[in-house]
């Protein structure tokens, strides 16, 4: 499609950005147990930005029906016992979520359940009588529990502040257990967390994870009760990688059964409880395995592996799109699954796992705009050597056609987090990108999920810039391999990566001749000052404190080194961004203006942390593309 660094064939930009995602899938329950699983709601993009669509879950490709119809996105929808669908929309991009229902048979007009701008509703768990959702309504600060009942969704009070959080940290309700037992997660940061019990009879908090883990630092990522006695659980407790095991809840001092070994992070589960099978994948150098496994009477775990598409990913989202990649069907035979591949955009797919039947199938149709999945380029995964001799994994997209004599101009894409991964999964900007000739390595710095607990710890407080040098080590074994031409290189990147663009050009001004800094961060003291007052402790077990650490948030924040700077640099914000706010973009922009640096600002008034909109991207990427092609020649 491409020869040489000439575009000779390609489809225009808005193809690209008109191909659709679909995923978040959950079952329908069935007022009847033979309707249980009958359809499927999911997400989907189709319109512009995520609307709520439900369709038959045994009909692959049939058509969906739109459930919501809004200008912002509607997003992680979940069901109740009666058939009626919860679901989350935000204004503008600025994540302060209100919570709606559509009940069955009341047509295209949902019923909010919160109404109050200004604070946030995160909706965590639907139980038999009732749904959960933690809210920093009574605190801007801190969230607590709140619970609202079916059958009050027609009165004036549609809920009650159920759990008062006793600290600071973040809570929210994972599951319930015969309506009394609540299992809850505090989230103290991405790497810190812990389980507790809440018995609503006794309105009693309890602790489970504290008990055995004396202070020790763990993810408790996820739980589910399994009965009176035990809970699953995923926990990096010891290890180096998330794994599966077991805890009884009524003795937690007992510790931890571990299920499978302490080898790749097990991500996405569910577990079917009535029968004890569970369905999980695990993350091997970003790509899925999905897995299938039983407890036994004794509790011995069993287990197997599913196929799935070559080159798979599985990944979850958050609140900003659905919170449920992977889910049994009622009846335990069936499980719906978000999948896509490098050559293949995101959609939902079912599996049939009866012991004597096995198949899975692709249930939704997200649109490819008309592109060929040949066009599309698979990555290579390469490993490189950095500092102090740690081993970084990137993923490299290359252009189709003759490798130019000087190697392919090429973009430098870093993810945000920075506790997140860049995984192959399908990417149309990416491949837009790489269409139009332009070579596309995605790196996963120290300090990146994924690759066990201690590498992700390595860019901890004062080993900050030790993720940057992972950039500088890159762009040297680039031209090393002779296929990337290093004379002609862009750094790209959103949130934390939109950081690490900034500080790549500052702690190496010669590297890069085109700089991409969307939603990122440029001065921690002001971000961390700026940003929404609930996050402010959560990003500093990060970054370091305000109290604590201050003069290491002036030594790694990019606006203290702005004179280094000669990289043409686009800046790039969303108006409403709650986490990284707009002040970010604007003072270093202003700076980089003040200095004579060839740079420019985009806000958008109507988006939030990203630019999601389809109105907006088609109004962007060209923009980004041009501003590419002037400064890397192409």
């Amino acid at each position: 499609m491409v020869s040489g660094n000439k575009l000779s064939k390609a489809h225009s930009i808005n193809a690209y950005l008109r191909i659709e995602t679909a995923g978040g899938a959950v079952w329908s329950p069935g007022t009847k147990k033979r309707h249980a699983g009958r359809e499927i709601t999911f997400v989907y993009n189709g319109s512009g930005n995520f609307q709520i669509y439900k369709m038959l879950s045994r009909y692959p490709g049939s058509w969906p029906q739109r459930l919501t119809f809004t200008d912002d996105r509607t997003t992680n929808p979940l069901y109740i016992p009666s058939g009626g669908i919860l679901f989350s929309s935000d204004h503008g991009g600025d994540e302060k979520w209100q919570i709606y229902l559509i009940k069955p048979g009341m047509g295209y007009e949902p019923l909010q359940l919160t109404n109050d701008s200004e604070v946030i509703h995160n909706l965590t768990h639907v139980g038999e009588n009732g749904y959960f959702f933690s809210s920093n309504k009574r605190n801007p600060k801190i969230f607590d529990i709140y619970y609202g009942k079916f059958s009050d969704v027609d009165k004036e009070q549609k809920y009650v502040l159920l759990l008062e959080n006793p600290g600071i940290n973040i809570i929210r309700v994972l599951c319930c257990y015969q309506n009394r037992w609540l299992l809850i997660q505090e989230i103290v940061s991405n790497f810190e967390s812990l389980l507790q019990v809440y018995d609503t009879q006794e309105k009693k908090l309890i602790p489970i994870t504290s008990e055995f883990s004396k202070g020790k630092d763990a993810r408790w990522s996820n739980a589910w009760f399994v009965d009176e006695t035990y809970m699953l659980v995923v926990s990096d407790f010891g290890r180096d990688f998330l794994s599966l095991g077991l805890i009884n809840w009524q003795e937690p001092l007992e510790g931890i059964k571990w299920l499978e070994p302490d080898q790749y992070d097990t991500e996405d589960v569910d577990i079917h409880i009535p029968n004890k099978k569970i369905v999980y994948t695990k993350n091997k150098d970003g790509y899925s395995k999905l897995y299938q496994g039983y407890l036994n009477e004794q509790n011995h775990f069993l287990i197997k592996e599913i196929p799935v598409p070559e080159g798979a990913v599985i990944a979850a989202g958050d609140q900003r799109s659905f919170t449920k990649p992977i889910l049994w069907n009622p009846a335990g035979d069936r499980i719906v699954v978000t999948m896509s591949t490098p050559q293949s955009p995101m959609n939902v797919w079912t599996y049939e796992l009866r012991e004597y039947s096995f198949g899975y199938w692709k249930i939704t149709s997200a649109d490819g705009a008309g592109i060929p999945s040949k066009d599309y380029i698979r990555p290579e995964l390469i490993k490189y050597n950095s500092l102090n001799s740690v081993k970084i994994p990137f993923f490299m997209y290359l252009p189709s056609g003759n490798l130019p004599k000087n190697g392919w101009p090429a973009i430098v894409m870093i993810h945000g987090g920075p506790e997140a991964q860049i995984r192959p999964a399908f990417n149309g900007i990416i491949q837009y990108f790489v269409a139009s000739g332009i070579a596309v390595v995605t790196p996963n710095v120290r300090g990146s999920t994924g690759y066990g607990r201690r590498y992700s710890s390595l860019d901890d407080l004062e080993k900050r810039l030790d993720s940057v040098a992972d950039i500088k080590f890159l762009v040297d074994f680039l031209e090393s391999e002779k296929r990337i031409d290093t004379k002609k290189l862009a750094v790209y990147g959103g949130s934390y990566g939109g950081y690490m663009v900034l500080a790549s050009i500052t702690e190496y001004p010669d590297l890069f001749q085109a700089a991409i800094d969307i939603v990122g961060i440029s001065n921690f003291i002001t971000f961390l000052e700026n940003t929404a007052k609930w996050r402010r402790h959560h990003r500093e077990r990060e970054y370091g404190s305000l109290l604590l650490n201050r003069d290491l948030l002036v030594k790694i924040s990019p606006i203290n080194k702005v004179s280094k700077i000669i990289t043409p640099t686009l800046v790039i914000h969303g108006e409403n961004d709650q986490r990284v706010p707009v002040s970010e973009a604007i003072q270093i922009s202003n700076e980089l203006k003040s200095r004579n640096i060839p740079s420019d600002i985009i806000r958008f008034y109507d988006e939030g942390h990203g630019i999601v909109k389809l109105k907006n991207k088609v109004q962007l990427y060209p923009q980004i593309l041009n501003f590419l092609k002037k400064y890397l020649k192409v």
